[in-house]
């Protein structure tokens, strides 16, 4: 079990950083490298800058960084310099930070007067890597236009790289650069190859619309005097280019494009017009007309080229994924339908596969209208697509050897397209993938099993009536060659079979096959059938394999945290083998199950380290410990209703108040405590929902659900218990808007709600009443049973993370050690608050950082002795400071000062506290939380301190000269 012990310590350690070193000695470890005599020593030194910066990146650190490279790119060789050139374009996003802008550029810049032209070239690259920085310097400018005259090659390609990104930033370098670069391209003894590297600068010449004009105009001449392929090629995308950033040229673009593709003879001449067509559908499709989308049919009729016809069919579904998609013509005899018709069964899977993600582009479309006319071409778009569908997925199958699996993929996923917008069509998909799946293997199979998942997310339970075929499946993935593959085939089909089965227990079969499973494969990859098992409610057989591997691990904390795991999930299991209809054996295995989620809640505090702290983990289980708790308490309060009769006392005192509330008194306050206890755990859930910026929708849809089941007993209790009887409006509202089904944990849930809502409906028709009666305290139980009983799965951030982000704080000033901070009482202190968010390498985010909100409290933890009245006005006029400001982070950095004021003498207690604002306007309570001592003074207590500091001293001297004259005598 070596395997899962290291990939546990990969997760649990690594994923969240090593402990960190001090900023200031790593800076001074590599400027010691930098003033080695060794050059190996200095690269080393320069190439780990860029990891610094991405470690620290704070202002000053990256200041004080470049000027000690610079300064090596000044006096070092041109390999050094060249070292330079590559930090500096890996910390592209860093070079912002940088304050002495004036002091680092006179370093660089030094280098430009050298004999040698590698030198100049190396600087005119570095200065270009720069540009967003120095973008208006004119020197600079000077020196890229000089070398534009060198007759240096390697030079000449460096000032044409520099002017080319210092066009993309300056407008008065584009001014001054604009005819210097049509001489150039126009000039007989220029190299082809650099006029080509020059037009490409021309794309960004769009500062203001009369250089967008002149430049289109120049390049329009060029197209017509430089015929030449290679020239036709680069002009062509440099205008379009121009175009998309200037939008008003857009149709003469089109039309220009669609006038090459009609008169070219030449086959790469007309693929670029119809990339450049393309890239018009992506940024600008509202401009595309029926006589565009006509003039491509007319042109698919005089080509025989797969590659261009591929072309077309791109431009169409690019088109059928924006609003666009409206202009494309449904009627299934329109010359558009009639060519996507006949390239969708077409040899090349390229070209097919193209044709059907424009169909179900328009497809999705055209669902939403709602004439007969326009569901009878919904239906015969619906009907023709799913047969091309259902016969791709067999016979790229068959022919696996010459497919490539990114078409397969592409199949599946027009097919889950098409199945989350027209669910008419799933259990017809769902057959015939299972068939295919039958005859796949490696890749291809884990592509059908991840499909099949996606599909019947939104139906639990649709794949129940196929677990024998999938028993079968597993059966077959077992006896299949050893390897990577066959373990990623394993998972894949038992995860299927666990989703199959989530509406109902495992039966006997299938918990067969999957304890062979387990005993045929490696630590790491049984761990992962236990995180499936549990994600899915399977809670037995999840805390069976945990168990198994607690006893096999070789690390402390990785042995705790498998025994919380495993006993979470024995709580879970508790849970689902509950009997509604026995009381006493109900609240005995609700008991068991609180049980093990207090030990669970001890393991996970053992298995947390200060890399690894497992907050969300130990939050999560004892907000579950506690629901439990509040449902056994519930349930007592509703069974002392019948086993504990009211006090003597009750009937009189009911009947003379008139009040016969007073007869129940003693369940109506526990039912009332219950209540309060629900209450909380809504806030404690809520609060630990906003706290999950980087957890996976799922794991969200997941606390959402108990959160809303906290807020649904609630409301039951003060529906039954109320005198008014209201019901909750919020949740009528929440009943009545659609819901997200998408998702697993929202489509298990749904049903369970409509059920309460409705119980709890039938008894506020029938008894208006009080005081109590048998029948509400029914009503409270039946909500509770079923509230309990529910198929709950474990959060998938529980076991993993998918994102990772950090925002780290640095605040100024700050004082050594633990001394405050001194600030006179009538002085404002200006508290500077930097910060950086840094992210994980993961290509994919559920949520990005759009803001962040910055909140600074202050509390005065002891007041110095006062001295006056004002003092005391003082206190009562200003006792604490509270604001909030909001920041943009501009390459992940963000900064604000805020302006405190402390007019108590006294030690004051400043937190800052910070919350991150995602690109939904969704407030994340993610942190951290910092906290500064603040001292403040005036000239009255520093008097005080003094003379009691005086007195002091004069009384602890006293009894040492009596002791001398003691002993003198």
């Amino acid at each position: 079990m070596a395997s899962v012990t290291a990939r546990l310590t990969v997760l649990g350690d690594n994923l969240y950083g090593d402990q960190e070193r001090d900023a200031n000695s790593l800076l001074m470890e590599l400027d010691k490298g930098l003033h080695s005599p060794n050059v190996g020593e200095q690269c080393e030194a320069i190439v780990r800058f860029p990891w610094l910066f991405e470690k620290y990146p704070f202002p000053i650190l990256i200041n004080s960084s470049f000027l000690k490279v610079a300064e090596v790119f000044k006096n070092g060789s041109n390999f050094l310099r060249l070292c330079v050139l590559q930090v500096t374009q890996q910390s592209q996003k860093h070079l912002e930070k940088i304050i002495s802008v004036e002091e680092f550029l006179r370093r660089i810049y030094t280098v430009m007067h050298s004999n040698d032209p590698v030198a100049r070239a190396l600087t005119l690259r570095t200065l270009g890597s720069i540009a967003c920085i120095v973008a208006e310097k004119k020197n600079v400018h000077h020196s890229i236009i000089n070398s534009l005259d060198s007759h240096d090659k390697v030079e000449l390609e460096a000032a044409i790289t520099a002017a080319s990104s210092f066009v993309a930033r300056s407008r008065s370098f584009t001014s001054s650069i604009c005819g210097k670069l049509a001489e150039m391209v126009e000039s007989l003894s220029f190299p082809i190859m650099m006029k080509l590297k020059i037009i490409s600068i021309f794309e960004n010449m769009n500062c203001n619309l009369e250089m967008s004009q002149r430049v289109r105009s120049l390049c329009a001449e060029m197209l017509e005097s430089h015929p030449s392929r290679k020239f036709v090629l680069a002009l062509l995308h440099t205008l379009t280019k121009l175009a998309i950033h200037s939008l008003d040229t857009i149709p003469a673009q089109m039309e220009l494009l669609l006038r090459y593709l009609r008169q070219e003879i030449r086959g790469a001449v007309k693929l670029s017009c119809l990339k450049n067509l393309c890239l018009l559908a992506r940024h600008a499709p509202h401009l595309w007309t029926e006589t565009h989308i006509a003039a491509l049919c007319d042109f698919l009729k005089e080509t025989t080229s797969e590659d261009l016809q591929l072309a077309v069919v791109t431009v169409w579904a690019t088109l059928s994924k924006t609003v666009a998609v409206a202009r494309l013509p449904s009627d299934p005899k329109s010359p558009l339908m009639e060519w996507c018709t006949r390239l969708s069964y077409h040899h090349n899977v390229e070209i097919e596969l193209k044709a059907i993600e424009m169909f179900v582009g328009i497809i999705v479309h055209a669902q939403r209208d709602k004439s007969s006319e326009g569901q009878q071409k919904f239906t015969y778009l619906l009907n023709g697509v799913s047969a091309i569908l259902e016969m791709m997925l067999t016979l790229q199958l068959e022919e696996k050897f010459t497919t490539k699996r990114t078409n397969y993929v592409a199949c599946l996923k027009s097919t889950a397209e098409l199945c989350f917008a027209c669910p008419a069509v799933v259990d017809r998909f769902v057959c015939a993938i299972v068939e295919v799946l039958q005859m796949a293997s490696g890749d291809y199979a884990v592509c059908l099993c991840d499909c099949l998942s996606a599909i019947t997310c939104m139906r639990p339970g649709l794949l129940y009536s196929l677990v024998p075929t999938i028993v079968k499946l597993l059966d077959s993935a077992l006896t299949s060659a050893n390897g990577h593959k066959r373990n990623l085939v394993l998972l894949s089909v038992v995860r299927l079979l666990f989703e199959a089965s989530i509406v109902k227990s495992l039966d006997s079969s299938a918990l067969e096959i999957t304890n062979r499973v387990l005993d045929g494969v490696d630590g790491w990859t049984a761990y992962k059938i236990g995180r499936q098992a549990g994600r899915y409610g399977h809670h037995s057989l999840a805390a069976d394999v945990f168990g198994r591997l607690s006893t096999s691990i070789s690390t402390e904390h990785n042995y705790f945290w498998l025994t919380a795991l495993k006993d979470c999930c024995l709580g879970e299991s508790f849970l689902q083998s509950v009997t509604p209809t026995d009381r006493l054996k109900f609240v005995e295995q609700m008991m068991k199950a609180e049980s093990h989620y207090q030990k669970a809640i001890i393991a996970i505090k053992a298995a947390a380290t200060p890399s690894n702290p497992l907050i969300f983990q130990a939050e999560y289980m004892q907000l579950r410990s506690k629901m439990i708790q509040s449902f056994v308490l519930a349930i007592n309060a509703c069974c002392s209703f019948q086993t504990s009769p009211p006090p003597a006392i009750a009937s009189s005192l009911a009947s003379a108040t008139g009040n016969e509330r007073h007869r129940c008194e003693h369940v109506l306050i526990q039912l009332s405590k219950c209540n309060e206890k629900f209450k909380n755990l809504q806030e404690r859930f809520l609060s630990l929902y906003q706290s999950s910026f980087d957890a996976d929708p799922s794991t969200l849809a997941n606390l959402k659900v108990l959160l809303e089941m906290c807020q649904l007993v609630s409301h039951v209790m003060e529906s039954v218990l109320s005198e008014t009887q209201q019901t909750d409006k919020n949740l009528e509202s929440d009943q009545d808007q659609p819901q997200d089904d998408t998702l697993m944990e929202q489509a298990l849930w749904r049903p369970v709600k409509l059920q309460v809502m409705k119980i709890l409906e039938e008894k506020l028709q029938r008894n208006n009443q009080f005081p109590l009666t048998h029948e509400d305290i029914e009503c409270i139980e039946s909500a509770m049973y079923l509230l309990s009983c529910w198929h709950q799965c474990l959060p998938r951030y529980l076991f993993q993370r998918l994102q990772t982000t950090d925002v780290k704080l640095a605040i100024s000033p700050r004082s050594a050690a633990a001394d405050p901070i001194m600030v006179h009482n009538e002085i404002h202190l200006t508290l500077k608050v930097e910060g950086v968010i840094q992210t994980g390498s993961q290509k994919k985010r559920f949520h990005h950082v759009d803001r962040v909100r910055l909140f600074v409290h202050s509390l005065l933890q002891s007041r110095a002795v006062p001295v006056s009245s004002s003092s005391t006005a003082k206190v009562q006029d200003n006792p604490t400071n509270d604001m909030v400001q909001t920041v943009k982070a501009h390459n992940d950095y963000f900064s604000a000062q805020f302006i405190l004021l402390f007019p108590t003498p006294g030690t004051h207690l400043v937190t800052i506290e910070a919350s991150v604002i995602d690109r939904d306007g969704d407030v994340w309570k993610t942190g951290p939380k910092q906290s500064v001592l603040v001292k403040s003074y005036n000239e009255a207590t520093q008097k005080h301190q003094v003379h009691f500091s005086s007195r002091t001293v004069s009384t602890t001297s006293r009894p040492s000269s009596s002791m001398s004259s003691l002993k003198l005598e």
